[in-house]
């Protein structure tokens, strides 16, 4: 009889080690799940004017308007151009560690930046040719410049022996001595961007846990000129030809504001909801903004958002820059939409989708 129930305990014992092992992913999954189905399910785009444009993930996107085409940078730096459904590869050349894609204002050009996330290299894409061009090894940062007498050159910081300068690329020299503006500018860490002719914004890298401040240089007087406060979290965003912008900023834990500026600084409207600069889009006569649904109080912004430590899914505001009312565009739903990037083409908003890494489209036309 021992015999039989030691047998009998051994049978059981392997019949629960089996189904143990068996299981073993499935009971994993039930107390521990996938981080990244957590924090990126896959969009179900069922909306009719919504549009997944390419099955790449990419990194970053610019419209190149003489080509009628978007040209995109794939998640391994490969370049392709998306046209009428056709989708071509113009540069198949691999890059890893993106950093950053900076398009230039007429989209004939793209500044690729990659490798050490604080101190990137930096290459230049001519759509025209397909064509590669690295920007000098010293090179910190850069910006395009859009003006009368020098578009499509760059605004470069080159860090040298005195510190770290800004100087003027001509692009249309292919071995020329770049123009030193300023010795030593004294700003290091900054993103440049445009605003304006002639105006170059330094912004700080925005955090909610520091303040960080915006000036302007005028290319023609060469006078910095402060147009914001210290704010915690500040960050901008401008529009195509820079007399536009928006600015983001932490007034309070878990409190923000989004405002209208000119390219002074100066107030224009405060837009009566929470979102990013980076999920707007500034046109002459209203800013598109896809907007969260719901922040938890959990997350901090902008460190949260921008760190992925969360998605969101949208609804797209549509916000007069003068007079008249704010409409709802769009309503995600179930649809996983956490847009960036928006930018406006053939009556059509297109964006990046944060859940996948997809360009996608929505058509104006019918709202």
């Amino acid at each position: 009889m021992k015999i039989l129930k030691l047998f009998l305990i051994i049978i059981l014992f392997g019949i629960i080690a089996f189904s143990v092992y068996y299981y073993w992913d499935a009971i994993l999954k039930l107390f521990y799940p996938s981080q990244e189905n957590i924090s990126a399910p896959q969009p179900q785009v069922k909306i009719e004017n919504l549009k997944l444009l390419s099955q790449t993930k990419i990194f970053g996107y610019w419209i190149n308007e003489t080509k009628n085409a978007i040209f995109a940078l794939t998640e391994n730096g490969k370049i392709i151009s998306i046209k009428d459904g056709d989708e071509k590869i113009e540069s198949d050349q691999v890059i890893a560690n993106l950093v950053k894609l900076l398009p230039s204002p007429d989209g004939q050009k793209a500044i690729i930046g990659f490798g050490n996330a604080q101190r990137p290299q930096f290459s230049l894409f001519n759509v025209a040719d397909n064509s590669w061009r690295p920007m000098p090894l010293e090179t910190v940062n850069l910006a395009w410049i859009n003006s009368k007498n020098q578009t499509g050159n760059l605004a470069a910081l080159i860090d040298t022996k005195n510190g770290i300068a800004l100087e003027i690329i001509d692009l249309s020299k292919t071995n020329s001595t770049n123009t030193k503006l300023i010795n030593d500018l004294g700003l290091e860490d900054v993103e440049m961007v445009l605003s304006g002719n002639d105006v170059i914004v330094f912004t700080e890298r925005p955090s909610y846990q520091y303040y960080g401040g915006a000036w302007s240089l005028n290319l023609k007087d060469f006078k910095f000129r402060q147009i914001s406060e210290q704010e915690p979290g500040l960050i901008t965003n401008w529009s195509k030809d820079g007399f536009l912008g928006l600015k983001f900023s932490v007034t309070l834990p878990n409190s923000y504001n989004l405002a209208l500026i000119d390219n002074q600084g100066a107030f224009i409207k405060k837009l009566p909801f929470v979102t990013l600069p980076e999920k707007c889009l500034l046109e002459q006569d209203a800013a598109y903004c896809f907007v969260p649904k719901e922040i938890s109080g959990e997350w901090t912004l902008p460190d949260d958002y921008l760190q992925k430590a969360f998605y969101s899914n949208d609804l797209l505001y549509r916000v007069p820059i003068g007079e008249g009312e704010m409409r709802m565009l769009l309503d995600a739903g179930q649809n996983n939409i956490d847009a960036i990037n928006p930018q406006l083409f053939e009556n059509k908003l297109i964006f990046i989708n944060r859940y996948d890494n997809r360009l996608y489209s929505f058509d104006l036309s019918v709202n």
